[in-house]
Formats: C-alpha cells, sequence, structure tokens
C-alpha cells in the first residue's frame, strides 16, 4: 500500500475506537456488577463532606411549647483519586507502509486495549475486598489529590480498614472514640449456612444504622465468592430448596434471600462476602473514559498509537460489605 499519510490519523483512531468497543462490549466485567459506576467529569479527585440529618422530631408534651430548632452537622469526609493508566505502541515507518492490512493490525491492537482495559479496572476494584482487611490500609483506598491531602491515609474515612475486626471496632459519628462497638467482618469463617447468616444478619441488622445510630434499610441481595469450589458452596446455600448440608428434610430458609456471584479477581484465603451490590455509596469513578491517539514520530517516521484512561474506587459507606474468614494482616 502507499505509505501512510499523517493527515489519515483520524481515520485510524476511528478505526481503533470501533474495534476496541466492539471488543468491550463482548467482555463481561464483574467491577460494574459490584460497584455503582459514576462517571466523573473533572479534576483528579473529588472530596465530599457528609451532613448528618438532625435526628428524629420529639414529641410535644406541653401545649403551645416551643420548637427546638437544630442544625445539621457535618460528619465524615470522602475522598476519591483518580488513578491514570497508560500504554503506548511504535510502529516502524516499514511495518505500516509495507502491511497491506493496517486496519486489521490495528483491529488488533485495539481489541487487546479493551481487553486489559476492564483487567485492571477488574483488578483494581476486587483490591477493595482482597485487601480490605488491612489493618494498614491499601492505596486504593487514599484519596490524596492535588491540594487534597486524604488525612487518612490509606485507610477509609474513618480510619479503619474495609473490613474491621471486633478488636479494631469502629464508630458512628454519633459515638466517641471510647463508644466503638461496630464491626463488619469475623475472622476465620468458613462458608456455611450458618455463617452465611451470621454475616447476613451482621449487614441488615446490626450494622443497618446511620451516623446517629437510627435504623436503616440496609438489605443484602448478594453472596459473594471466588469461582470455583466456594461458588459451588454458596449456590447450594441460597439455590436449594432443602436445607444446605442437613440430613433433615427442613425447607432453606436462605433459598432467594441473595444472590451467589463469583469473581475470577477475588483471591484471599476462600473469604466469602455478604452486601448491597451497585450500592449508591459504594462508586468506582470513570473519571476519563479510554482514549486512543494516533500520531506520526518524526524523529523515527514511525507511527505510534496511546492509550489513558482515568478511574478511581470512591467508598461513602462501609456497611455495604460484610466478610467472613479471610486474610486481617
Amino acid at each position: 500500500m502507499p505509505g501512510v499519510r499523517g493527515d489519515n490519523a483520524k481515520l485510524y483512531v476511528k478505526e481503533a475506537y470501533k474495534s476496541f468497543f466492539e471488543k468491550h462490549k463482548q467482555l463481561k466485567p464483574m467491577y460494574s456488577q459490584i460497584f455503582k459506576v459514576v462517571k466523573a467529569t473533572e479534576g483528579d479527585g473529588d472530596r465530599e463532606t457528609q451532613h448528618i440529618n438532625v435526628g428524629k422530631p420529639t414529641e410535644r408534651e406541653v401545649e403551645n411549647d416551643g420548637i427546638n430548632f437544630r442544625s445539621p452537622v457535618q460528619g465524615w469526609t470522602f475522598q476519591v483519586a483518580y488513578k491514570e493508566y497508560t500504554d503506548g505502541l511504535a510502529l516502524s515507518k516499514r511495518q505500516v507502509q509495507n502491511s497491506v492490512k493496517v486496519k486489521k493490525l490495528l483491529k488488533t491492537l485495539a481489541s487487546g486495549w479493551a481487553i486489559q482495559s476492564i483487567r485492571i479496572k477488574e483488578e483494581h476494584g476486587a483490591i477493595v475486598f482482597n485487601e480490605g482487611g488491612n489493618t494498614s490500609g491499601n492505596a486504593v483506598f487514599n484519596g490524596s489529590f492535588t491540594d487534597n491531602a486524604d488525612a487518612t491515609g490509606n485507610l477509609l474515612y474513618d480510619s479503619k480498614p474495609m473490613f474491621n475486626l471486633t478488636g479494631n471496632a469502629r464508630r458512628i459519628f454519633a459515638q466517641t472514640a471510647g463508644q466503638a462497638s461496630y464491626y463488619n467482618a469475623v475472622s476465620g469463617l468458613s462458608l456455611t449456612p450458618g455463617n452465611f447468616e451470621t454475616l447476613y444478619d451482621l449487614v441488615t441488622v446490626t450494622n443497618a444504622v446511620d451516623e446517629r445510630g437510627d435504623k436503616v434499610d440496609m438489605m443484602a441481595d448478594t453472596l459473594l465468592t471466588e469461582c470455583g469450589a466456594q461458588h459451588r458452596i454458596a449456590r447450594r446455600i441460597v439455590e436449594t430448596d432443602g436445607l444446605p448440608f442437613s440430613q433433615n428434610n427442613d425447607i432453606n430458609p436462605y433459598r432467594g434471600i441473595v444472590e451467589a456471584m463469583s469473581w475470577r479477581y477475588l483471591d484471599d484465603s476462600s473469604a466469602f462476602y455478604v452486601g448491597k451490590k451497585q450500592h449508591d455509596d459504594f462508586q468506582f469513578h470513570q473519571r476519563q473514559t479510554p482514549e486512543i491517539r494516533y500520531f506520526r514520530d518524526e524523529n523515527t517516521l514511525g507511527y505510534n498509537a496511546s492509550f489513558n484512561e482515568e478511574f478511581g474506587v470512591f467508598i461513602k459507606n462501609w456497611r455495604c460489605w460484610a466478610r467472613g474468614g479471610g486474610t486481617f494482616a
């Protein structure tokens, strides 16, 4: 074919994007099923300060008694930093000009980027679960960005790990540090009907309160595990008619109470998780959708293609999930 001219770059970018999104649609990621995906629009991070409501109205016991006017108070501060991922390809002048299948070559390269784009987001989201019990936290939780240092570093907004044990209890905002009593993880559990029930009650009853301690609706809908044997056990627990692993002909009270889901990117020692998927406070921010550029390198006369995108996890509520078993470092 004749030499590829620099002014044809838009044509090749268009071809690359077409191939990228065709492949992207074929892939079925899990991170977007577990997190609520939000498209961010500006900045290299985001920051929100929680406002806690004034609480319940009180009974007026004396006729015409004055109303007690109150103001909402500021609660926790949540932050997310957007991570940028990049890649690039260099094609020599002869490699391009001597090829009669440049479009096919671009299609192959763009399809590869589509696969890797999903893969890095899967890995990023799974860190929240795999490293969630680390008492020193993980960089995925660090929301520091330009002029906005995250005061809690690699931990969540309340200076606790994503999954905390009773010995490292956390408090709701209305409590003082000495009153801390909340946890969302139990160590040493294997996946059994009874242990599933323990976590389910932890999410839907014990931890189902707001920052004032008032009851809220936190209905778990997912039992999340690694793929393989763990997922098969999970399905027996929530899909069979009879009580799993029992010799009696009792009905299964857990049937259909949640959906059993598995994730290839979970790898923490047979840990299992009960929670609410795509909760409003459990977000995956897509700051910048994948961008593909195609341009001429004037130094080598070759042709370059680049790829970049930005995203980050934004967690505003630890109550969304609870974990059984796993590693607590």
